[in-house]
């Protein structure tokens, strides 16, 4: 049997509530040379059922169980298994449009030296309608990317599709940043080939609180503080330290040259960073612990616990908002239309 052109990599954990439509979009796509391996990573929802029953109707759906093992395993694990020369990744909360594989096959095909392609994303809410909001997903150009990738991740994971062969060579995904695996896999990337994102969105982006993106935010901002130290390190020519099995902490950074000091304040200012995103994506109860995470942090300057301030206000002002939406629904399904007054009029009797 001939070997597809694409490896779909789609881990799930207990994500059975979208992961149909997931798989539907997949298998809708134009492009038909795929397989797609979905990896288990020990569900105890109705996700398993969801992979087998969409097996049945396309053959081309795998599902592949571990037990619990998290989602850097999950990835390597398809990587591992992925019969293709390109991988591309798939969430389980996310849609693919049609032309998404389509479109980014036959550029990497057209660009050899390209490595990793990502693309724009459509922002949608938990019903799937799409939301008047734009993740900055940045550069498109090679050297612009490399550029940007020395501050922040400009690559939507989900997005992507690479080249199976050079990701292998280059040791997959890496425990140690959990949370941030992704962005220190484009900054060795980086070193070595180029990456380029398509303008166009190909994909529809869903925003919802329990997205892992959402969850655990200290943990990602201290593994991507940790892969940038560690690309620096290789920079000088040094061992970048960054294979160990255990998710990088606070004292392990302090160890790889931070100062207190600016540690804290680069927890800081990231924190205040995701807090403003949750406020502006709707996320405020992770909005709200970002915040806090942001305050806590010692010693940092007035002029960045006034930022804070400053995206508390909004976050307050967002939660206000939430509870007079939800009043005035509440209203509505009391007595059937909106609550409205004549001029002049106060509602007392």
């Amino acid at each position: 049997m001939a070997r597809p052109l694409v490896s779909v990599v789609l881990p799930v954990r207990n994500g059975a509530r979208y992961l149909a439509d997931a798989l539907a979009s997949i298998s809708r796509q134009s492009f038909r040379d795929f397989e797609c391996l979905v990896i288990d990573d020990g569900s105890v929802d109705d996700a398993g059922k969801i992979i087998l029953s969409a097996a049945r109707s396309d053959p081309r759906i795998h599902l592949i169980r571990q037990d619990c093992e998290g989602l850097v395993a999950a990835l390597n694990r398809g990587l591992k298994l992925a019969q293709a020369s390109f991988v591309a990744r798939m969430d389980a909360d996310d849609l693919a449009r049609p032309k998404r594989l389509e479109q980014q096959v036959t550029y990497l095909e057209r660009h050899p030296e390209i490595c990793v392609l990502g693309t724009a994303v459509t922002c949608i809410d938990e019903q799937g309608s799409p939301l008047p909001l734009s993740l900055d997903t940045g550069p498109t150009e090679p050297s612009a990317i490399r550029i940007e990738l020395a501050k922040r991740n400009p690559l939507a994971h989900p997005t992507v599709v690479f080249r199976r062969a050079e990701i292998l060579a280059l040791g997959g995904y890496r425990p140690f940043f959990a949370q941030a695996e992704d962005y220190d896999l484009w900054l060795r990337v980086a070193e070595r080939h180029d990456l380029a994102m398509l303008p166009e969105p190909l994909l529809l982006y869903r925003l919802h609180g329990s997205q892992v993106s959402w969850r655990r935010i200290e943990q990602r901002i201290l593994s991507e503080l940790g892969a940038v130290a560690c690309a620096h390190a290789r920079q000088l020519g040094r061992p970048d330290g960054g294979d160990g099995d255990v998710p990088i902490d606070r004292p392990r950074l302090l160890s790889m040259g931070f100062a207190e000091g600016e540690l804290s304040a680069e927890i800081a200012k990231r924190a205040a960073g995701s807090a403003y995103d949750g406020v502006r994506f709707g996320q405020l109860a992770s909005a709200r612990e970002a915040l806090t995470l942001a305050w806590r942090q010692r010693p940092i300057s007035a002029r960045l616990r006034l930022t804070i301030i400053r995206v508390g206000i909004q976050l307050l002002l967002a939660r206000l908002a939430d509870r007079a939406a939800d009043h005035s629904l509440l209203l509505q399904r009391s007595f059937g239309r909106p609550p409205s007054r004549r001029s002049g009029e106060t509602g007392l009797q």
